[in-house]
């Protein structure tokens, strides 16, 4: 009947039409017509955006054989515009008192959409990540945030205000981090061998990731309302990101932060003070370094089991399969640490770490030359480390830091 009506019986024969849709369960469809007629009607009717409101309500909960992401998303989007449709009701007419309760209705319902769709999100976009890619990937991000924030907090306004709801931004969207990693963590406890304090160290991790997640948040918080405290809490969750990613980081990861924290050592002990409180820093910082080559002997001794995991090249396989040329047979054969070089690997850590207490104790005596001796052997003894280590890209092998 609207195909060969007039433009105002138009309007009322299609209103009916999303009206009969509705009835019939036909939601997205009722929505569609509506939305087609909110654009086309010069004088907003508010009937058009109550209907409209009801349909997208609907259709947000309603099964759809999407993927969790998608389906996530989905209902997010159809509440955010069921509340934007059922507002405008609200403005054509002020009294009307069904509006502010739908109104309500969506309002309540809308912050857990948000928290599933960005749930089922990360969740999807990390699926295949290992919980110490992703703590990495968040330690990166606090620490490039704070080399940031000095610059942006001395600009003037307008600058500054631009510059900080930027770090705002990154801040908040790092802390969402925590919802694959607290994932991952969470699902590698439950697959733990039997125990009976399981359920209360289970309990006590998620309390401790909700804690510095939400401190992330407060940050980002902060650095909307320009807070220069901002900085000081975007240091303290540094220090709690970093001591998670330690207790998850693999082998490789290990060592690139050794290697950061070494060369970090290196520039800084010329300026060695007399001072035994204020050598206890640097101490602290050596200490940290030592700990770190103990910690990556011990995961690349469990990682790497001693007959070594090169993969065979050229034996039993096919023409096609084999290297084409000498650059490809040197990658092939790089692919795999032989039983040979994971001693020699756990050889030099060893040594790395006696070269880094003996940087610890000209620490505390305030022997400056020594200690960039024994400093200076410890990065040459993980840099040789680094260099028995295979190169291969597609098992995501860490860049080194900057310093």
């Amino acid at each position: 009947a609207a195909r060969s009506a007039g433009e105002s019986s138009q309007r009322d024969y299609r209103f009916n039409a999303a009206a009969a849709w509705f009835k019939a369960g036909k939601h997205r469809e009722a929505a569609d017509l509506l939305k087609n007629i909110a654009l086309a009607d010069r004088n907003k009717r508010e009937d058009v955006f109550m209907g409209l409101g009801s349909s997208l309500f609907r259709v947000a909960d309603k099964p759809s054989d999407e993927s969790e992401a998608d389906k996530a998303a989905s209902r997010e989007g159809a509440l955010r515009e069921a509340g934007e449709a059922v507002k405008e009701a609200a403005r054509i007419r002020s009294d009307n008192e069904t509006a502010r309760h739908d109104l309500a209705v969506v309002l309540q319902a809308l912050p857990d959409a948000e928290e599933q769709a960005l749930t089922a999100k990360l969740t999807a976009q990390y699926e295949q990540a290992q919980a110490g890619t992703i703590a990495n990937e968040m330690l990166a991000n606090q620490r490039k945030l704070i080399e940031e924030l000095p610059a942006a907090f001395s600009n003037v306004s307008p600058a500054q205000i631009q510059a900080l709801e930027g770090l705002a931004e990154k801040q908040k969207a790092n802390a969402q981090l925590w919802i694959p990693l607290k994932s991952k963590l969470l699902n590698e406890m439950a697959r733990q061998p039997a125990d009976t304090n399981l359920q209360q160290q289970i309990a006590f991790l998620n309390q401790m990731i909700e804690t510095t997640r939400d401190q992330m948040l407060g940050g980002a918080s902060a650095l909307r309302d320009l807070d220069p405290m901002a900085y000081r809490s975007a240091q303290s969750a540094e220090k709690a990101v970093y001591g998670f990613w330690r207790a998850v980081a693999p082998y490789p990861f290990l060592l690139q932060e050794d290697l950061r924290a070494q060369t970090n050592l290196i520039a800084a002990t010329p300026s060695l003070k007399p001072d035994a409180a204020q050598r206890q820093p640097l101490k602290a910082k050596q200490d940290e370094a030592m700990a770190l080559t103990r910690l990556f002997a011990q995961r690349f001794g469990e990682t790497v089991p001693e007959a070594g995991t090169m993969q065979e090249t050229g034996v039993g396989k096919q023409v096609s399969d084999a290297p084409t040329n000498a650059m490809d047979q040197t990658e092939s054969q790089q692919k795999g640490i032989s039983a040979e070089d994971r001693k020699k690997i756990l050889d030099l850590a060893e040594q790395a770490t006696a070269a880094q207490e003996g940087a610890v104790r000209a620490i505390e005596t305030g022997d400056t030359p020594n200690a960039l001796i024994q400093e200076n052997e410890s990065y040459r003894l993980l840099k040789e480390i680094e260099k028995l280590l295979p190169k291969d890209k597609s098992q995501g092998s860490p860049q080194p830091q900057e310093q």
